[in-house]
């Protein structure tokens, strides 16, 4: 339990382990209830140390770990929207656009094409890093 406004370092542990689970397992359905009984934390102290560990609340902080890894999709024109919103943990696309406008403040359509219009793409994205072409 927080002494005093801290933490203590058991506390700090699992908030570090709720946060690497969220980062690999962002994809899937994930609660904050389920998230607390899995590292074994009170669900209440779970959410006070993730908003302590991140400024965010788990989640916010799952809807922008999803967001950044739709962003890195959406430059692959090949890839279908409501495809890429399913494969980032979204219900639907209304779901996804609807967060994805509140991080970036346009739509996912309206992303990509902002990206075109700067020539901007997948392939450009991979040439900029130096990794070779499948």
């Amino acid at each position: 339990m927080p002494i005093n406004g801290t933490f203590t370092t058991f506390d700090l542990q699992r908030g570090y382990k709720a946060i690497a689970y969220i980062d690999l397992h962002y994809r899937d359905k994930i609660s904050p209830e389920w998230l607390s009984d899995d590292i074994s934390i009170n669900v209440k102290l779970l959410q006070k140390v993730f908003q302590h560990l991140t400024g965010l609340s788990i989640h916010a902080y799952l809807n922008k770990v999803r967001i950044e890894h739709a962003l890195e999709e959406l430059l692959d024109y090949s890839k279908p929207i409501k495809a890429i919103a399913f494969r980032n943990g979204y219900k639907s696309v209304t779901q996804f656009g609807r967060q994805f406008r509140k991080q970036n403040g346009v739509s996912p359509q309206d992303y990509r094409l902002r990206l075109l219009q700067k020539g901007f793409s997948f392939e450009t994205a991979r040439a900029e890093k130096g990794e070779a072409f499948p």
